[in-house]
């Protein structure tokens, strides 16, 4: 592959790779309990018992791959596990951050940021970005335009979808091929545009394209 790809690759490792350390950072500070105590009640998590308090355990920590919750019924009690994988992306923004995002450190919030991006929420995302701009330096400018460059193609995409039901088939194209032209080149238009890769556009900006043709001296 050209240089110019090769850099592209390199961009998107960097970002997924940060996205990755902003879940570690996360693991770390949810087990120390600098987001949820032993106390808080937790509600939204699966198969939840009506009318339980289900709290993170005291005693079993939380790891990579998993948490244990008590469970109270009355007087009686149970513990219960469950993995990080099987839970989706919204009942771990309902679950633990929703209702904390002003009890997380401006860094841990950036990183965040990173990870609700890179999984399509949108609301999440930009919850988190607005907590981390509560210190100057938690994001460098460049990121900070980008993250919200693709939490907007994330936000218009669902008003394109939730619009849907009241508009015309023509209507939806006419709107599909606004957000295509508007959103081409973020990470969001390649996970939702749906379109197999041999149909999709050129996907580097003109700027990017030029250099790479001036490195020829062609022109």
């Amino acid at each position: 592959k050209s240089w110019v790809y090769q850099d592209r690759a390199a961009a998107r490792h960097d970002q997924l790779k940060a996205a990755g350390a902003g879940w570690e950072s996360f693991m770390t500070a949810i087990a120390s309990g600098d987001i949820v105590s032993t106390s808080e009640p937790l509600a939204g998590l699966p198969n939840q018992v009506k009318n339980s308090k289900t709290t993170l355990s005291r005693d079993k920590p939380i790891t990579e791959e998993q948490f244990i919750v008590d469970v109270a019924i009355g007087v009686g009690s149970a513990s219960r596990t469950y993995k990080w994988l099987d839970l989706t992306p919204d009942t771990v923004w309902i679950v633990f951050l929703r209702d904390r995002v002003n009890k997380l450190s401006a860094p841990i919030a950036a990183g965040l940021a990173r990870v609700f991006v890179e999984v399509g929420h949108a609301q999440a995302a930009e919850a988190l970005l607005e907590q981390a701009a509560t210190a100057a330096d938690s994001l460098d400018p460049a990121e900070k335009v980008r993250l919200q460059d693709e939490v907007t193609a994330l936000r218009e995409y669902e008003t394109l979808r939730a619009r849907g039901a009241d508009l015309t088939p023509d209507q939806i194209l006419a709107n599909a091929a606004r957000w295509r032209e508007s959103h081409v080149y973020t990470e969001a238009f390649l996970l939702l545009d749906g379109r197999a890769g041999v149909e999709l556009p050129p996907l580097l900006r003109q700027g990017k394209r030029d250099a790479y043709i001036d490195s020829f001296g062609v022109r």
